[in-house]
């Protein structure tokens, strides 16, 4: 397992890399995933996040995390298989949008950073929220991976 973690704001923005593995690999245990799982976090501001947002989800705000499958099996798009490793693909994490759903809901910025963490590679294994009975599996498994979590 690895995870290939850039700040590409310049603020003073702890390390959460180790709290990433940490949940990446509670996530692992609980779906009996495999062992050779890549990824890559990239930590942005609203101003990144809100490029990205628009140029390829087509919306025009800042959002708090956005996810790029590279297993997502798309219509012209050729799917790259390497046995050796399982490159699921990148995670945005806004940390200012984190800073404040934080404070709103009374969440520590740790607790939120890998909440966010955990919800976008949920999206890199396939799961989504758009249908009621999808968002019920994947909030469901969101809360039992930080069930009596201390963050």
């Amino acid at each position: 397992m690895q995870i290939d973690y850039e700040v590409l704001v310049n603020e003073n923005i702890i390390n959460f890399k180790k709290k990433f593995i940490y949940f990446l690999k509670k996530v692992k245990k609980e779906l009996n995933l495999s062992e050779n799982l890549f990824l890559e976090v990239d930590i942005v501001d609203d101003c990144i996040i809100h490029d990205i947002n628009k140029q390829y989800r087509g919306v025009d705000s800042p959002t708090d995390v956005i996810s790029f499958a590279f297993n997502d099996e798309s219509d012209g798009e050729v799917k790259i298989i390497n046995p050796e490793i399982n490159f699921l693909g990148c995670i945005y994490i806004n940390y200012q949008r984190a800073q404040k759903q934080a404070i709103e809901i009374g969440n520590t910025f740790e607790r939120e950073m890998c909440f966010l963490f955990v919800h976008g590679l949920l999206h890199l294994l396939g799961y989504d929220h758009i249908k009621k009975e999808d968002e019920d599996i994947m909030f469901s498994l969101q809360r039992k991976i930080f069930e009596g979590e201390k963050l």
